[in-house]
């Protein structure tokens, strides 16, 4: 057992909410911000990692700020190109509804 405890207070470390609770209680206006020590299974803008096609531009993004400086490398330490591995993506007609 992991004996957790309920609490209804600032002091807990592990929050298991839904989205919709997530979004309400780490809105601007409220101006809640997680402590260090503070857990949470849902972040703000989490579907730009969960939806294929929104990782994907995420990562070519990260990829062309990497070219574009000067002290990163693309290359790991057996000179292989890292970033090399996204994968083609496309967004179906049916799809622009979500």
């Amino acid at each position: 057992k992991r004996n957790w405890v309920r609490s209804d207070e600032d002091g807990w470390h592990f929050f298991w909410a839904s989205v919709w609770v997530v979004r309400q209680m780490f809105n601007s206006d409220s101006g809640y911000r997680l402590q260090d020590h503070q857990i949470i299974n849902h972040f703000p803008n989490h579907y730009e990692l969960t939806r294929k096609d929104l990782m994907v531009k995420n990562i070519k993004r990260y990829k062309r700020e990497k070219e574009k400086d000067v002290n990163a490398s693309l290359h790991n330490a057996t000179g292989e190109t890292i970033l090399d591995f996204v994968p083609i993506t496309y967004i179906l007609p049916s799809d622009y509804c979500f």
